[in-house]
């Protein structure tokens, strides 16, 4: 509860429900929010094998999801994380809710300022599936570019609809 407090004392945009594991687990968070009249959409991070077994409750219960794939990809055979962010992803749409993804999408721009191709190729893959955020947190909290994350980021975003529009 006291975390809930500062939360809505700091102003905070969204609130991370870590190691979400049910569609219950999401109620009882949402009801010690309500309880301090704090009007905040939660987001229920999806980083265990619990989270992705219970996923349609959850979703049904969060304003959005973010998959964290890092994580998720120790927790399940990490061949299955692409098609886990991409069912994910598609029940969101239909539940009209968000999703995010975070987990070493432009991993290597912590410390290089242009990434690999593969991770370019990943990063639109994600926004394919109709990615609505991205979270940075290896590159804005200590690499050294940042910016060029975020501008190339937003490139890959706008050019969504392809190579002819970006010309």
């Amino acid at each position: 509860v006291r975390d809930l407090r500062f939360a809505g004392e700091a102003g905070v945009d969204f609130l991370y429900v870590s190691y979400a594991r049910s569609g219950e687990h999401m109620g009882e968070v949402r009801s010690a929010v309500r309880k301090l009249v704090l009007d905040l959409p939660l987001v229920a991070k999806i980083e265990r094998h619990e989270g992705v077994s219970h996923l349609a409750e959850i979703i049904e219960e969060a304003d959005g999801i973010c998959i964290a794939r890092g994580d998720l990809g120790i927790e399940v055979p990490i061949g299955t994380v692409p098609a886990i962010q991409r069912e994910a992803s598609r029940s969101c749409r239909r539940a009209g809710k968000f999703v995010m993804v975070g987990g070493q999408v432009l991993a290597s721009m912590a410390s290089n300022p242009m990434p690999p191709r593969a991770e370019v190729s990943d990063l639109a893959t994600a926004v394919s599936d109709s990615l609505d955020a991205l979270v940075r947190s290896c590159q804005t909290g200590h690499g050294h570019f940042p910016l060029q994350a975020g501008k190339l980021a937003a490139y890959v975003l706008l050019h969504r609809d392809g190579y002819e529009q970006s010309r």
